[in-house]
């Protein structure tokens, strides 16, 4: 007799939802870094606009107008990626508790399994002991019958 575990439908079912999740997650996690990416873009040109607004010289009043424009939009151009980073860490960390509940789904079923595997092969070799002992009786009385 095949083992055959009575839940490896459910079990398959968890393993697919895993991966789906793993998946998810490779996708946040990627999406993460671009904007963590994104912000160290905006930090440079921030860093950027404050260099050329406080760098020595003289300048124009419309220059240092211009300038504090541009300073005022990096930082907001800032604070927006900022927001936008938080959402990604966020959306990640969604997915990442999301994976390990269903990672934790599936392992409650395959150690089941691995339970359930265990003990059909130690009836099964209990099973097999039993008819090796009732072999060896019948040839043991054969022999003693015959001599």
């Amino acid at each position: 007799m095949k083992f055959r575990f009575r839940l490896s439908r459910v079990l398959s079912v968890r393993q697919i939802r895993e991966n789906q999740a793993k998946l998810t997650l490779a996708v946040r996690a990627a999406a993460r870094h671009e904007e963590e990416r994104r912000l160290e873009v905006r930090a440079a040109s921030l860093d950027a606009a404050w260099e050329r607004l406080t760098a020595e010289g003289l300048y124009s009043a419309r220059h240092l107008t211009l300038g504090a424009a541009d300073l005022k939009a990096a930082e907001r151009l800032y604070a927006e990626q900022e927001e936008r980073v938080k959402g990604a860490m966020a959306a990640w960390e969604e997915a990442r508790q999301q994976f390990l509940r269903r990672r934790a789904e599936r392992q409650v079923l395959s150690r089941l399994k691995e339970r359930a595997r265990e003990e059909y092969m130690t009836v099964s070799r209990r099973a097999e002991n039993k008819e090796l002992d009732q072999v060896a009786a019948v040839a043991y009385v054969r022999r003693k019958g015959n001599g």
